[in-house]
């Protein structure tokens, strides 16, 4: 009886998880059904965080930077609720309506019930904004705004860096690591050592006659197990230039 009672317990559990990541895959879809250029408004505020001198001021900053590069775009999004799969639900925001010609663009998105915030950066903006310096910029001028609930100076602030760093060529920045999980010198250990340990995995089941572990794996380490990578599979009726990410920037 305890055994079936436990069975049961694990089968809401399951359920529960499935249904709210499917409810949430659809407040994404929302997101990204109603986020279209619309009068040069570039802010969309959905979580209702922002007041409207703080748009104004973004839009007139962007449009700024748009002056001094054409293919420019920058889209703020806030949202209530964080979901399972932030980064993932960022990069589908951004290539499923198009940021940046030539993708030339920064998605800056906000989710408020567990605070958090990424800067999405396009691929042909990563040259100039690679992922330490878009979390420095969180890290200096969004993040001490945000620990004191002040989400119309973080935004501002923010994109006043991007602006400043684009069009001026400088923006003074914190010198700040501590929120990089890794260094590029643990990166480089980790991925030698996982190599290594994928070459004696293989070599091990070639000698057993059988496949190992990774072989096994394979497809779904690269991701051909889940029918390929994402690539605006969701479609939209409108864009910002039609700009790609490829998951590139920083998540605070």
């Amino acid at each position: 009886m305890l055994k079936n009672n436990k069975i049961k317990y694990y089968i809401i559990i399951i359920f529960i998880i499935i249904y709210s990541n499917i409810a949430f895959s659809e407040s994404i879809q929302n997101i990204i059904s109603n986020t279209q250029l619309n009068n040069d408004v570039v802010v969309y505020d959905y979580a209702n965080i922002l007041n409207s001198n703080s748009e104004n001021e973004i839009n007139e900053l962007i449009n700024s930077i748009r002056d001094y590069d054409n293919g420019f775009e920058l889209v703020v999004v806030t949202n209530n609720e964080r979901g399972n799969s932030f980064e993932q639900d960022a990069t589908k925001i951004f290539n499923s309506i198009g940021i940046g010609k030539k993708d030339r663009g920064i998605l800056l998105y906000i989710t408020i019930d567990s605070p958090h915030v990424r800067m999405e950066i396009g691929r042909g903006l990563e040259g100039e904004i690679n992922d330490a310096k878009a979390g420095r910029i969180l890290d200096t001028y969004f993040v001490p705004y945000r620990a004191q609930n002040d989400y119309d100076n973080a935004t501002t602030q923010t994109v006043n860096a991007i602006y400043k760093l684009l069009v001026d060529g400088d923006v003074e920045l914190i010198d700040n690591n501590e929120n990089d999980m890794f260094s590029t010198k643990e990166i480089v250990i980790f991925l030698v050592l996982l190599i290594i340990i994928i070459i004696l995995s293989r070599n091990k089941g070639s000698k057993k006659g059988g496949s190992s572990f990774f072989d096994n794996m394979s497809p779904f380490i690269w991701g051909s197990g889940f029918g390929g990578s994402f690539h605006g599979g969701m479609g939209s009726s409108h864009s910002f230039g039609g700009g790609m990410s490829s998951g590139g920037g920083a998540s605070r």
